[in-house]
């Protein structure tokens, strides 16, 4: 109650701290819950990313051109979704070794870079650390590799998409 009595902007700060409550609360339940339960919601939320990227890509690639920003309101918060979502599959990639979270892996970074929010690659770029938390330095030499790899495929893959919407858009939808 301090911070909005004191805030320039009271009813931001009361939104703030209602997110920061439900991030917390979220935390907690998700702890509490079944190895199980908490494959489903990875699932689940891996599901929903993938589908509003494929959205965002469509838009990007056949209407704007511009910064890919989905059903978000601005690219800089659906910038930091996928960021999370990305660091996600390549946690999940490297120590399951599966193609499908590597693919996935490229896919979100991919649409990282379109996004251009650079405040979520940044963030990108110092938390990716994380991912090799708990793992034996031979698994961290293949994976920094396999981290190289996906990076250098996504960047390639996203100055291609570029150049394809332009493409499509000069000169298929005149």
């Amino acid at each position: 109650s301090f911070s909005i009595t004191w805030s320039v902007y009271p009813i931001r700060t009361v939104i703030e701290s209602v997110q920061l409550s439900v991030c917390l609360l979220t935390y907690v339940l998700i702890t509490r819950l079944s190895d199980e339960s908490l494959d489903k919601i990875v699932k689940s939320v891996l599901i929903i990313a993938f589908l509003v990227s494929i959205l965002g890509l469509g838009e990007y690639i056949f209407i704007t051109g511009a910064r890919i920003q989905s059903t978000f309101t601005n690219p800089n918060p659906f910038g930091i979704f996928i960021g999370m979502i990305f660091l996600t599959t390549l946690s999940i990639s490297i120590r399951i070794k599966s193609k499908l979270f590597t693919i996935l892996s490229v896919f979100f970074l991919t649409i990282l870079f379109l996004s251009g929010s650079r405040a979520s690659m940044g963030a990108v770029s110092v938390s990716i650390f994380l991912v090799y938390f708990g793992l034996s330095k031979e698994e961290i030499k293949r994976g920094i590799i396999k981290t190289s790899i996906i990076i250098l495929i996504a960047l390639i893959t996203s100055q291609i998409l570029m150049y394809v919407s332009i493409y499509i858009r000069e000169n298929i939808f005149i």
